[in-house]
């Protein structure tokens, strides 16, 4: 059964078929909608809270999408359209970067397009948009994978700045500075920090958390299964197994560093070494 998804790919967004609303009665006592109609965050007795991702987006989100021109249209292809797509990405990230910092959009038209392999958008100012975001090829268009694997269909920005080892790579060479804080909970904008003169405005940082031993068994292995093999039952203990979490830092105190982006997961020091 091959996966499917429509492509409405805007200002590097990649969505999925919109689902019909529904009336909806019930509200989660965590998360809900405050009189100015905003979402409120309610915080557990350590903090912890449901992570507000509203500044995701164009912009940090409400802000109206550009009308970037139009420079490379495609067609669907017989078999598999990853290269044709590919190739009208790269055309475009060649292109100078003129007004408002956009270098053009590659405009998918209606139909089926069958993607095996990873579009790779590494450049700025790039758009990559379809139509519609129904389900019918003739005015939509929509993404087919054979098989849909672990591989993104889309990868917005260089591998190297990818996730997990690759950020932490990304980083390695520059000055650490260790978290002063016990714990930082889920949805955490700030934290203290043992070196905040490390530390400005529009750096980015990443932060880490090794999985250790005893932070493992603190999890509960994250609820995986004994893994049952020839010389035994094992779970997954590696100490060399990291968690990283990228932000952008938005302002730093003397003593406090405070990013752009909530922080997640929880960060429990004790455990970390």
């Amino acid at each position: 059964m091959p996966f499917r998804a429509t492509a409405l790919l805007a200002a590097l967004v990649f969505a999925g078929s919109a689902l019909p609303s529904r009336a909806q009665s019930w509200e989660s006592q965590i998360v809900s909608t405050g009189p100015d109609g905003r979402l409120q965050y309610v915080s557990d007795a350590e903090g912890n809270r449901v992570p507000d991702f509203s500044v995701a987006g164009y912009r940090g989100g409400g802000v109206d999408l550009p009308a970037v021109p139009v420079v490379r249209t495609v067609a669907p292809v017989d078999g598999d359209d990853t290269a044709s797509i590919q190739a009208a990405i790269d055309e475009v990230a060649a292109l100078a970067v003129g007004a408002g910092g956009h270098r053009g959009a590659v405009v998918l038209e209606p139909g089926t397009y069958e993607v095996n392999g990873t579009l790779r958008v590494e450049a700025d100012g790039i758009v990559v948009r379809g139509a519609g975001d129904g389900e019918d090829p003739a005015s939509n268009t929509i993404l087919v994978r054979q098989d849909p694997g672990q591989d993104p269909v889309i990868q917005l920005g260089r591998a190297e700045y990818g996730f997990n080892s690759a950020l932490i790579r990304r980083v390695q060479g520059r000055a650490a500075s260790l978290v002063a804080d016990d714990m930082v909970p889920v949805g955490a904008y700030s934290f203290r920090v043992q070196n905040p003169e490390r530390m400005r405005p529009g750096l980015d940082v990443v932060v880490y958390h090794p999985a250790t031993v005893d932070w493992l068994a603190a999890i509960g292995h994250g609820g995986t299964a004994i893994h049952r093999g020839p010389w035994g039952s094992t779970r997954s203990a590696s100490c060399e197994r990291w968690r990283p979490w990228m932000v952008t830092s938005s302002r730093s105190t003397p003593r406090c560093s405070t990013a752009s982006t909530p922080l997640c997961p929880r960060r429990t020091c004790t455990l970390a070494t």
